[in-house]
């Protein structure tokens, strides 16, 4: 069985979720030690070797892909950097074959169709994410935070597990947070209004 999760060129990954499963993950995400997000899938196979994509993502657009946002054929075929690592993995276990590609150049039949979704059920919250910015806006007494970054400012509610550090923490002064969006609604409708966040970790 190949080691999908040892590639010299992206580093020793870990799984984060697994979307598919057949004798081993077949469909799934994963992150290496620099935090860096891929999207896997099997691509194809041969009697020499199994052949794997790696497209690098981020958490966002993972998010869409999640909610059925973004099918899984765009996901590989239209990546957000235009490029996709091709694996090709030999039977003698030798070392994988990792090559760059244009996604868009990518064989049809190695991607899922057009119009299939990962079809989560029940469907997951949104993955966490790191934003780095500055700490402008505290309340303790509600537990709610204001984190201003370059494009955006980023409020909602502090966890218990980063309520300690968020106390002591300094106004003003710029900090890496781990924040994960949530949805909120309106009253007793289903009305979804603007997003709120929760903020997981302060360092």
């Amino acid at each position: 069985m190949a080691d999908i999760l040892n590639i010299p060129k992206l580093g020793k990954l870990e799984i984060v979720e697994i979307y598919d499963y057949y004798d081993q993950p077949v469909l799934f995400s994963c992150k290496n030690t620099d935090g860096d997000l891929y999207l896997v899938v099997a691509a194809d196979e041969n009697d020499q070797y199994e052949t794997w994509l790696y497209a690098q993502i981020s958490v966002d657009r993972l998010n869409l892909i999640r909610s059925d946002t973004i099918d899984l054929h765009d996901a590989f075929a239209d990546t957000e950097d235009g490029n996709v690592f091709q694996v090709k993995f030999p039977y003698d276990d030798t070392t994988p074959l990792t090559e760059q590609v244009k996604s868009s150049q990518i064989s049809e039949d190695m991607i899922p169709d057009s119009g299939e979704y990962l079809e989560l059920r029940p469907k997951g919250p949104p993955l966490p994410f790191t934003i780095t910015g500055a700490l402008i806006g505290v309340l303790l007494r509600s537990k709610t935070f204001e984190i201003e970054t370059i494009e955006r400012t980023y409020t909602g509610i502090i966890t218990d597990e980063a309520f300690e550090t968020v106390k002591n923490a300094t106004l003003s002064r710029e900090y890496t947070a781990e924040i994960q969006e949530v949805s909120q609604r309106s009253g007793s409708s289903d009305l979804i209004t603007n997003p709120t966040y929760l903020l997981i970790s302060l360092r």
